[in-house]
């Protein structure tokens, strides 16, 4: 993963980078077009945040149950987890006024039968829910949440 690009209005704005070495992650505009944070306006220089993601990133990361699913998911697969290679993930089919676009292609997401879902109230029929919608589900907040197209 080079880099993630940041989209307004179908827009090229920026990129987002993850230096390992330094553990920093960074945010360069690509052109003057429109901020993509209040606290980030345009500027020639990166945007560097030590550790963490920025703010507006980190926002849409998963928390809790959903962020152990991923850590356990991306730890077999990759053998190593970070907050750059979570994000990569669900970038792509995160829905808001940022789109992204990383190295991971948006996911299509299969439909459940609600009523096979009623049907089997069971903590399998959830994990198998969450588990199909892990990269859809871009949430943040302290209540587990998953969203499923039923």
């Amino acid at each position: 993963m080079e880099k993630i690009y940041v989209n307004i209005d179908y827009t090229n704005v920026g990129e987002l980078f993850f230096e390992k070495d330094k553990n920093q992650y960074g945010f360069n505009y690509l052109k003057n077009y429109k901020p993509i944070s209040l606290i980030m306006p345009y500027k020639n220089s990166s945007y560097i945040w030590k550790y963490k993601l920025h703010p507006i990133f980190d926002m849409n990361m998963p928390e809790g149950y959903l962020f152990e699913l991923f850590k356990k998911y991306l730890t077999k697969e990759y053998g190593y987890i970070d907050d750059f290679l979570v994000f990569s993930h669900i970038c792509s089919n995160i829905q808001s006024r940022l789109t992204y676009k990383s190295e991971f292609e948006k996911k299509e997401f299969f439909s459940f039968d609600l009523n096979e879902v009623m049907q089997n109230d069971t903590q399998e029929t959830f994990y198998k829910i969450v588990t199909t919608f892990l990269s859809k589900n871009a949430i943040s907040g302290i209540q587990p949440k998953s969203l499923a197209i039923l």
